[in-house]
């Protein structure tokens, strides 16, 4: 018999709820692309990926929560934020998703160069960002 304190959640609802108690808010995401695409040197893929991943690290500590609900995915150079890299692919013209969100996208930034992010508008929020941490950021993070 598992022992249960009143007005707690047992072990299986915790566990049940940590398969992934995020959902991935692109709106969000679009925000936290533009904020590191017009604070970093070289806004590609990958430097805007490590960004989001420092970004939602500290945030989890503070708020118990990533910024955009993402997931990530362990890579060969360092883990990816799948819905955030998915908007990103979308932009590039080779991605899929929702026609709101595409429509979200085209009007936020383009990529060029194929991996190299250029801001259409600014950041519409007051979105808060991990900060200028943009050297080393891929020995960081393998």
């Amino acid at each position: 018999m598992a022992w249960h304190v009143p007005g707690k959640p047992n072990l299986e609802t915790v566990k049940r709820n940590m398969r992934h108690p995020f959902v991935f808010k692109a709106e969000k995401s679009v925000e936290a692309i533009l904020y590191i695409a017009q604070n970093v040197k070289q806004p590609t893929f990958h430097s805007i990926s490590k960004m989001m991943y420092f970004a939602d690290k500290v945030h989890l500590e503070k708020y118990g929560r990533f910024i955009c609900g993402d997931n990530y995915v362990a890579m060969k150079h360092g883990p990816v934020p799948s819905g955030t890299y998915d908007i990103l692919k979308v932009a590039r013209g080779d991605g899929f998703a929702p026609l709101s969100a595409l429509t979200l996208v085209k009007q936020a930034f383009t990529v060029i160069d194929k991996f190299l992010v250029e801001p259409l508008r600014a950041v519409s929020m007051g979105f808060r960002v991990f900060g200028q941490c943009h050297q080393g950021i891929r020995t960081l993070t393998i």
